[in-house]
Formats: structure tokens, sequence, C-alpha cells
């Protein structure tokens, strides 16, 4: 699974590759009315349409223009233009525009599908968990649910359930966390250092961590009704920046709700 495909990642993917990644992030249907696989312009053209881009005509010839100028001439570029324009894009605009906002008073099934609405592959998350709290700091473990893919560079972040499954003793350690002064917790095979903790507004506490053996990272949000964890792939710091803007708009839903 691919986690997130930054700009500069694109720029050895084929035409056709690019293509299929806008069409699975977009919803784009696979085949054409005559049921043929969608080419890469046909893939470019039903994008720009649901995005509501006017895009311009791929211009394969070398007409002479100055230097300086920016030409998209070729339809792989304006594949990655638009792409830019999807990973910029707030989900809540988008993937969730029909889903409520964010609230104390938020289930378990709206959190999760809220933060995985966006895809991994244009800056979203790639698995997320979500639990209730007994009272502040204090997880209740038996109401504990989780989403997404659960394996990054490799490692495993997040284990299915069964036997082997570790997610309630490391979510009831992830809310002592919060209260301490401890550096590190283990999800999955992998343990994350803290790299921050805060407390933005009254009744929220948000910390992130850094994984040890891959470039997992996790956003974690303390409320006094529940606890949301958030972990993607970093693969640079304008990825990066998105997705905790993504985080930090859902945040902002609870602070005005």
């Amino acid at each position: 699974m691919v986690a997130c495909v930054t700009a500069e990642t694109e720029i050895n993917l084929k035409a056709y590759e690019i293509g299929d990644i806008l069409r699975k992030e977009l919803h784009l249907p696979e085949c054409n009315d005559e049921g043929e696989l969608l080419k890469p312009k046909e893939i470019l053209a039903l994008a720009n349409e649901t995005l509501g881009v006017v895009a311009e005509e791929p211009d394969e010839s070398s007409s002479s223009s100055s230097s300086s100028a920016t030409t998209i001439i070729t339809v792989k570029e304006q594949l990655r233009a638009t792409r830019e324009i999807v990973r910029r894009l707030p989900s809540d605009q988008f993937w969730a525009a029909t889903l409520t906002k964010i609230r104390l008073g938020s289930s378990n099934d709206e959190l999760l599908t809220r933060i995985l609405a966006k895809p991994a592959t244009a800056g979203g998350f790639v698995t997320a968990i979500a639990c209730r709290c007994l009272k502040p700091n204090v997880i209740n473990t038996k109401s504990i649910e989780s989403r997404g893919a659960g394996i990054i560079d490799g490692f495993t972040i997040l284990r299915g359930q069964g036997a082997y499954c570790t997610i309630d003793s490391e979510m009831e350690s992830i809310g002592k966390l919060f209260r301490t002064e401890r550096d590190a917790q283990k999800i999955g095979d992998c343990t994350f250092r803290i790299m921050e903790r805060s407390m933005p507004s009254p009744g929220q506490v948000v910390m992130v961590g850094k994984a040890n053996k891959c470039e997992a990272r996790f956003v974690a949000l303390l409320t006094p009704k529940w606890c949301l964890v958030g972990i993607f792939r970093h693969v640079g710091p304008e990825a990066e920046e998105i997705t905790m803007s993504l985080f930090e708009q859902m945040r902002l839903e609870i602070t005005v709700s």
C-alpha cells in the first residue's frame, strides 16, 4: 500500500499510474460508458469536472515561449497539477462534506469516518483509533474502535483483532501518557517518541509522536469525552503540514461546537 504520494514521487510515475491514483482519490469510475478502462486523459477530464477546474488542452508542440514561463504541456503534467489541488483539499469540503462536524458528543464511527475521509495518498491519515473516556484521562478499553491500514513501511503499527491484538493495552497506556512525563509509547511493532505535548484549548490535550523504526507519525487528541489517535506516514515537511492541518481543522470544530 502506498501511504502517500508526493509531487516529487510523481516525477518517476507514468501518466496512467498518476491517473489511477487520482481516480481512486476522487472515487471516479474505472471504466467509460463502453466498458473500457479510462485513459489518463479521460480521468483528467473527469477529475477536473469533479473539482470544477478548467484545464488547458495538452500541447505536445514545441512552440516558442519565454524561458521564464511555466507551461503545462502534457497529460502527465496536468494530472500532477490536478493532484496538487487534491492534496490541498480540506476533507470537510470534499470527501466528508455531508458529515456532521466533530464535537464532544461525536461517536467513534463519526470520528474515524472523518479523520480517514481524505485518502492517505493525498496527505490524509493511514489509520486511526478512537475510544471513549470513563473520566478525564481514563480510557474505556471496551469502547476502542480502529480503522485503516495497519502497516507502514513494512512494520505493523496497528494489529488486527485476535489473540495477538495489543490495541487495548496500548490505548490505555496512551491515556496515561497524557498525564505523565513518559516520553515513549509502543504501538504495534514500533516505539513512538513523544515530540510535543500541548493544551491548545481548555479540555483538550494534543500529543505528537515519531516512530523509531519507520516513517510513521501519530497525533493524538484527548477530550473529556473521547480520545482520537491518527497515524500517518511522514514524507516531508510539506506533506506533514497538509496532514496536520486536517487534524487541526477537526480540533477547532470541537472548540466552537
